[in-house]
């Protein structure tokens, strides 16, 4: 527990006993998980989105794991290191030539992840949500077609009646606070 992972996965799971016949779908949860030695002081919440699956009913369950590949991420592959500073250090902003347009502070999109109208969702307090897909690829950044100007918060709820996802988002300059509603 708490220790990162530091490679993707692609592997069948070990069953003891029998699984239900009708247990299919999967399960899909995010976390923290530093792809790079972190810079300066580190907080858990800091780490790089990655994303584990288990899919169940195509047989054998497989497990499966992805590093959510922001744009942040990726101008640290490409140099292969951190390039950021976490949460304590904020505004330790990286060199932008390093960067490019990745911008000065890190969505992870480490938080939460969310299924809703046929997208998932990996979301992060700061940022837009990002979009994976069901085989846990990174998309890129969703803004509901332009209609979300900033982020929103990891921890949107669903409506089970109407299907509608309730959020908020929050920032530092005004508005100081939006609420969302996405059908």
């Amino acid at each position: 527990n708490l220790f990162p992972v530091d490679r993707e996965l692609d592997a069948p799971c070990t069953v003891e006993g029998a699984l239900p016949p009708g247990l299919v779908g999967s399960f899909v949860r995010n976390g923290p998980n530093p792809m790079f030695e972190p810079l300066g002081k580190y907080h858990m919440f800091d780490g790089d989105g990655m994303l584990h699956s288990v899919v169940f009913g195509e047989g054998t369950p497989r497990y499966r794991n992805r590093w959510i590949r922001s744009a942040a991420l990726e101008a640290e592959i490409r140099q292969g290191r951190a390039l950021y500073h976490g949460l304590a250090e904020l505004f330790e902003f990286p060199d932008p030539e390093l960067v490019g347009d990745a911008g000065p502070i890190k969505n992870p999109a480490n938080t939460h992840i969310v299924r809703h109208a046929g997208r998932y969702l990996a979301l992060w307090e700061g940022g837009p949500p990002t979009d994976v897909t069901a085989d846990l690829d990174t998309l890129g950044l969703h803004d509901f077609d332009g209609r979300l100007d900033g982020g929103m918060t990891a921890h949107p709820r669903l409506d089970p009646r109407t299907g509608e996802m309730l959020f908020f988002a929050y920032s530092p300059i005004p508005p100081y606070l939006r609420y969302h509603v996405a059908d």
